[in-house]
């Protein structure tokens, strides 16, 4: 019989409370809220009251706010500025 608590151990290493995304994202958790209402944040899962979000989505949502706020998003990548 595979071990339960094993297995469930497993999964809550890939998950994160809104609070701990909340330090990570350097949101309050009405900051996060907004932005879930606002489609602009991975959705969690909830497990009864709680919800968990999957850590994997977390950090590519945060890599692309960072990506953004740098501005990488905003240039065109273009390989014909490298032949000029």
């Amino acid at each position: 019989m595979p071990n339960i608590r094993a297995a469930l151990n497993e999964i809550a290493a890939h998950l994160e409370t809104a609070q701990e995304v909340c330090a990570r994202a350097g949101l309050s958790e009405r900051g996060l809220d907004l932005a879930l209402r606002e489609g602009r944040a991975p959705e969690p899962v909830r497990v009864g009251r709680q919800r968990l979000f999957v850590r994997g989505e977390i950090d590519a949502w945060l890599r692309l706010r960072s990506d953004s706020r740098d501005g990488r998003l905003a240039r065109p990548t273009s390989t014909s500025d490298a032949s000029a």
